[in-house]
């Protein structure tokens, strides 16, 4: 790269870690639904475990086992003490079926129903609803109670 090339490249001026977190977002929220279908929060309300012991439950290799609790770790849904992974409070309260503030019917939704690229580009474009078959999600909710509950269970 030639020197004028060079001098001539501005520092930025902001950081830009707030769209790295967004282009990658969607990594740690696939994985938060991973830990919520292979029910890896309810394994740790029972007792705190150890990575070999969430293996052996769960079924699964050392390497993606530890990378779904770091990231729960670093999500704030767990903490580790002395080599044992157990649940935080925020996990404790909106992770759990047990809890009347329980969101895993959000997850289950994304699960069932991930919104795409395509779909969001067209209800944009559109000006139309891309799920529940285009009609209106407040109405269906009101229509299917158990619906709305497992989505808005602090509202039922």
């Amino acid at each position: 790269m030639s020197e004028h090339i060079v001098g001539t490249i501005r520092r930025p001026q902001t950081d830009d870690r707030p769209l790295w977190d967004l282009q990658f977002g969607h990594w740690g929220h696939t994985a938060l639904l991973v830990v919520h279908d292979l029910k890896l929060l309810p394994l740790l309300a029972d007792r705190p475990r150890t990575l070999t012991e969430v293996c052996a439950a769960l079924r699964i290799a050392r390497r993606p086992a530890e990378a779904l609790l770091t990231l729960c770790v670093s999500l704030g849904l767990t903490h580790v003490h002395d080599g044992h992974y157990a649940l935080t409070p925020l996990a404790e309260e909106y992770l759990l079926d047990s809890s009347p503030t329980y969101f895993g019917g959000q997850l289950d939704f994304s699960i069932a129903s991930p919104p795409s690229f395509a779909d969001v580009k067209k209800a944009v474009l559109t000006n139309t609803p891309q799920w529940y078959g285009g009609s209106d999600w407040v109405k269906t909710h009101e229509e299917h109670a158990a619906l709305a509950r497992a989505l808005h269970p602090g509202d039922a």
